[in-house]
């Protein structure tokens, strides 16, 4: 009996050993697997290893049931258990060794992912901002060409309207210094017909025998007509005054009292002389013409119903020639706008398509009139009017970010909010979304433009969907990108919420954990 013990004994001792022996193969081929399958994922190590622990709880329960059925000769069995355990626990060392290194190459790995999206969102930024610089002295230089030619347009227009005023003045003045100067002829000449008269009757008084008091009222009344006779030259010297320089530029003189003419020189009259002949008095017409031009070459003057026109830097440029038309009374001056007066009449429809309609007219009018009018239309109560500014200013230029950003730059914060409103809810947004990621270069630099110009003007609702919702992984991370250039401190909430969701890919949720990073790192600290 104890011969057949011993015998099972080393029969059990032999299919252990070789048992171990097998385990032992089974071991290496599996550390040389594990050795070969160091970059495989850290779940599929770790369900090897609950597989691994499932088998060997099987066979040391196998093990167990086979020392309990043998008999209580354990020595050798516990041994080997013994030696079981100490090999699994150096494996289970070893894979904890691997799973470590494991880690630490992700970590390592996601460091450099991650810096590398940081130089890449901090190059991109960087290029984005010198094309919008570029964009913006684009968009200066035209608009100063443009004030250039408007300012040279209303020059033109004063120039021509203040030389048309001039002949007026010109003409006028030349008249009523020709009537002035008849009246004056006819008044010296009554007034010699008069001298004359009194001299004949004084004549025929001296003649006569006539009494003391005759004579005496006689002489009163040839002094009484001398006096008046005297009195018609100085009378003359009240028309003409003596410009001293003290006026300068336009001045305003009422017609309705021409006592007053400045003149650059005095007028020679030709005196009065009470023995001048008639063919005398005929030789002051042509003195009094020949001062004409000298009153032609004086200071401009200006009518009544006349006024300055002041030039005014904060008047609009048409303003400025409406301006000077209704001050100075001249005929209507053509602005030459290019808006046709039939659009902007359905501008002014009580009617929301024929007002949308109109500003859909304006693409195809395409000047800076209808960039103001297109504007003002994102003031429009009706959102269809807005959607049609919205697509009507994006096909008015070729350099659609330049058209948006002067855009937004002339208004007030209110109408901001408003074109970007009207560009998520026109399909703009939609449209740029899905042109991120083409193939044409200059469609992908619009589309990136005008969705970075609508999250500037607070509407990030499309671009939050995109992100939760967009089949292109490529083009969630084009937005995730994009927001964070954008540096708004109001989407990190947002982004927050996106970052704890599950649903989203991994890439993207690393894009948004760092583009939380990039925002919050350029949030201001606080003193």
């Amino acid at each position: 009996v104890e011969e057949e013990t011993r015998q099972r004994a080393e029969a059990e001792a032999q299919r252990a050993a070789e048992e171990e022996a097998r385990l032992k193969v089974e071991e290496e081929a599996r550390q040389a697997a594990a050795a070969e399958a160091q970059r495989s994922a850290e779940e599929a190590a770790r369900l090897q290893a609950q597989e691994e622990a499932a088998r060997l709880r099987a066979e040391e329960e196998e093990r167990q049931r086979v020392a309990a059925e043998e008999s209580r000769q354990a020595e050798a069995v516990a041994a080997r258990l013994k030696i079981e355990q100490e090999a699994a626990r150096q494996r289970a060392e070893e894979k904890e060794a691997l799973r470590v290194e494991e880690e630490q190459r992700a970590e390592q790995e996601r460091l450099r992912l991650e810096e590398e999206a940081r130089q890449r969102a901090e190059a991109e930024a960087a290029q984005l901002r010198a094309e919008e610089e570029s964009a913006r002295q684009r968009a200066e230089e035209e608009q100063q060409r443009q004030r250039e030619a408007e300012e040279a347009r209303i020059l033109a227009a004063e120039a021509q309207a203040e030389r048309e005023a001039q002949a007026r003045r010109e003409a006028e003045e030349a008249e009523r210094l020709a009537a002035e100067a008849e009246e004056q002829q006819r008044r010296v000449k009554e007034e010699r017909e008069r001298s004359l008269a009194a001299e004949e009757t004084a004549a025929m008084l001296n003649a006569e025998a006539v009494s003391p008091i005759e004579i005496e009222g006689v002489a009163e009344t040839v002094e009484t007509i001398e006096i008046e006779s005297s009195a018609v030259i100085p009378s003359v010297d009240p028309l003409i005054e003596r410009n001293d320089g003290t006026a300068s530029g336009w001045i305003d003189v009422d017609i309705s009292e021409p006592e007053i003419v400045r003149q650059s020189e005095p007028i020679a009259l030709t005196p009065f002389d009470e023995t001048a002949t008639q063919p005398e008095l005929l030789f002051a017409e042509p003195a009094l013409q020949e001062a004409e031009p000298i009153v032609q070459e004086s200071k401009e003057i200006e009518p009544s119903g006349f006024s300055i026109v002041e030039e005014h830097s904060a008047r609009p440029v048409s303003k400025e020639i409406d301006y000077a038309v209704q001050e100075k009374g001249l005929a209507e001056f053509d602005e030459f706008s290019s808006v046709p007066g039939a659009i902007l009449k359905r501008l002014g429809s009580e009617s929301t398509e024929e007002r949308a309609s109109a500003v859909a007219d304006l693409a195809r009018v395409g000047s800076d009139d209808s960039f103001r009018q297109i504007n003002a239309a994102f003031d429009d109560p009706a959102l269809e009017v807005r959607n049609a500014a919205a697509r009507s200013l994006f096909g008015l230029n070729a350099d659609r970010a330049a058209t948006f950003t002067r855009s937004l730059r002339e208004s007030p914060p209110e109408r901001r909010r408003k074109i970007g409103a009207a560009l998520a809810s026109s399909g703009l947004a939609s449209e740029a979304i899905g042109q991120l990621m083409g193939e044409s270069r200059e469609k992908t630099y619009d589309a990136f433009s005008l969705l970075f110009l609508m999250s500037k003007a607070g509407e990030v609702q499309p671009l939050m969907r995109a992100i939760e919702e967009h089949p292109n992984n490529e083009v969630r991370l084009a937005v995730v990108k994009l927001l964070a250039l954008s540096g708004q401190q109001e989407i990190l909430p947002a982004f927050r919420r996106l970052a704890v969701r599950g649903s989203l890919p991994t890439e993207v949720r690393s894009a948004v954990m760092e583009a939380i990073y990039q925002i919050s790192s350029q949030s201001p600290t606080p003193a």
